[in-house]
């Protein structure tokens, strides 16, 4: 009787454990609807992790991915989520090496977010554009 009081808590504790690492691992942002994506690529990345803008973490490709839905991109640098609304987004800039720099207002996200695509940033950062623009 021990025995299974003993199996059945260790299975309740495996089991919160493991629903706590998922939800932590995928993050807490709702899914948004794969009937509104507009646009997903692969590439690399990098956001600001101080409020200078000088500090930056880096990912290369096949790491970092942005999602342009109709409401808002979603970029995923490794297992960080970072979701923006079109209207949050207050400058969109091309890099020199095909990539974008993405400035918006939100507080609860790295100041500045790059995004590194080898074909897709001039159409990336028309999108955005198009879609702020449409706010």
């Amino acid at each position: 009787m021990d025995s299974l009081l003993l199996s059945l808590f260790n299975l309740i504790v495996f089991l919160t454990v493991g629903v706590f690492l998922y939800r932590l691992y995928r993050g807490t942002l709702p899914e948004p609807d794969v009937a509104d994506l507009i646009l997903k690529a692969r590439g690399g990345g990098s956001m600001s992790i101080d409020s200078s803008s000088f500090l930056f973490f880096h990912l290369t490709w096949p790491f970092v991915t942005i999602h342009l839905y109709q409401d808002r991109l979603q970029l995923n640098y490794g297992g960080k989520k970072v979701s923006l609304l079109y209207s949050e987004i207050t400058e969109v800039k091309l890099l020199l090496i095909s990539g974008v720099e993405i400035q918006h207002n939100n507080p609860n996200e790295p100041i500045t977010l790059r995004f590194w695509s080898w074909k897709k940033s001039e159409q990336i950062k028309e999108l955005i554009d198009e879609r702020r623009s449409n706010i």
